[in-house]
């Protein structure tokens, strides 16, 4: 068997619910897929596949392009964006912007009108990952913290834990909504990884006025910074939003 015929082969396997006579399965027809993607062209075939494929082998898909990172995927991402299911338009939006698909913004744009008009929650995956890859695009600003974040920690934008609490009363100051933070701890060697000191998000009434819902937010978010213990190792990133992003 050829190569291209070993790609379609498992292409069939990531829409597959069970594994083939090998034992493998779509987690595992997406790691090889990845691995011969580095050699051979997985892409064009998997752009082919992709409108005929259910939603799992879809984020399957997304997964494989972003770690591909071949731009020939972009014009199939943006057909995502338009998917049923919402999970698909998520990921799908994360990989455009890690692509740096500056010409998927218009439709990126459409995405996040229909999102608020539909009045999903900000807080939520969708809308996130809206906000995210038009701000990484360059398409979304956003209020800076007169406060630096932390440097060295790779993509992600955090701020010294030490810090948290001044940098959330200032968003609050300045208007901002904080949908919440994530705690992460950096490594020996430099890397992000998640810690248990992260809150879960507050439950955050969208239907009231946006002054109550920055003081309900900053309220929420402060009490939960302030039991975080302050350690040169620990750093937050925090999500926030303004009145126009809902």
């Amino acid at each position: 068997m050829d190569t291209s015929d070993d790609i379609e082969r498992l292409i069939r396997l990531l829409d597959s619910d069970g594994h083939d006579a090998n034992g493998l399965g779509p987690d595992d027809a997406q790691g090889e897929l990845t691995a011969l993607g580095r050699a051979a062209d997985v892409v064009t075939p998997l752009v082919r596949a992709l409108p005929g494929l259910g939603p799992f082998a879809q984020l399957c898909a997304v997964e494989i392009f972003q770690e591909l990172r071949d731009s020939r995927a972009v014009a199939a991402l943006i057909t995502l964006l338009d998917s049923a299911d919402e999970r698909v338009r998520e990921w799908s939006a994360y990989a455009l912007a890690d692509l740096r698909a500056v010409e998927a913004v218009p439709t990126l744009k459409r995405a996040w009108s229909a999102s608020k008009a539909r009045g999903d929650d900000p807080g939520e995956g969708e809308p996130r990952s809206l906000r995210s890859a038009l701000t990484v695009l360059g398409a979304r600003s956003s209020v800076r913290p007169g406060v630096p974040a932390a440097s060295g920690i790779g993509a992600v934008e955090a701020w010294p834990s030490a810090r948290l609490v001044e940098v959330l009363d200032e968003l609050a100051v300045r208007d901002q909504v904080i949908l919440g933070f994530t705690v992460w701890r950096i490594g020996e060697k430099g890397g992000l990884y998640y810690d248990d000191a992260t809150p879960r998000a507050a439950d955050l009434d969208f239907t009231a006025p946006w002054p109550a819902i920055v003081r309900q937010a900053h309220a929420a978010a402060r009490t939960d910074a302030l039991v975080i213990q302050p350690r040169g190792d620990l750093v937050a990133a925090i999500d926030w939003i303004s009145s126009t992003d809902v």
